[in-house]
């Protein structure tokens, strides 16, 4: 299993590339994390796409808003953290772009990880990263996610990606060690 989850990182390094998709074209500022979602309303219910199979209790499932600015404009998304206590931290952290093919948020790795994450201490953090994803969240529960921003407010059809996405993604993953580290 070890071998697949770095084979996986290989191949999308290798896309980017072949893509020529920018992999880290400049310096970029590092996205403020504020502390976890504290909802406004009795009816804000949990956060969107939270573990359906619960997690071990020495793991806890959090939801950060993320800050931040591109080259395009300032963005507010959000961030779901799954994360072993802090003794049992292996100090890597993996970061999945949820996919929006069906016009909403889907962590597609989470179930092929959770088992390899959960015995070997690894912290996971889905990103929502696209217009379309959070436009969702928006209208699906406007009391936890009205203040979600995405730099280009034009949502683009599923399989195509906003540039300001990659800005997102690549800040969001310079800044998840240390938002995946706290202590549970």
């Amino acid at each position: 299993m070890r071998c697949i989850c770095r084979f996986r990182s290989v191949v999308l390094l290798v896309a980017f590339l072949a893509l020529g998709l920018p992999v880290e074209s400049r310096a970029q500022a590092l996205p403020s994390v504020p502390t976890p979602i504290v909802t406004r309303a009795p009816d804000a219910g949990t956060a969107f796409n939270h573990v359906a199979i619960p997690l071990p209790t020495d793991f806890v499932e959090e939801e950060f808003f993320v800050e931040g600015t591109t080259s395009v404009g300032a963005y507010r998304t959000r961030i779901l953290v799954r994360r072993p206590r802090a003794d049992a931290f292996n100090g890597t952290v993996l970061v999945e772009w949820f996919n929006v093919s069906f016009n909403f948020d889907i962590d597609i790795e989470w179930p092929a990880l959770r088992d390899q994450v959960l015995r070997d201490g690894y912290a996971y953090v889905g990103v929502s990263v696209q217009t379309i994803g959070l436009n969702t969240l928006k209208a699906l529960n406007p009391a936890r996610y009205g203040t979600l921003v995405h730099p280009d407010p034009n949502p683009v059809p599923a399989g195509n990606t906003q540039p300001a996405s990659f800005d997102i993604f690549s800040q969001v993953g310079k800044a998840a060690p240390s938002s995946a580290s706290s202590s549970v």
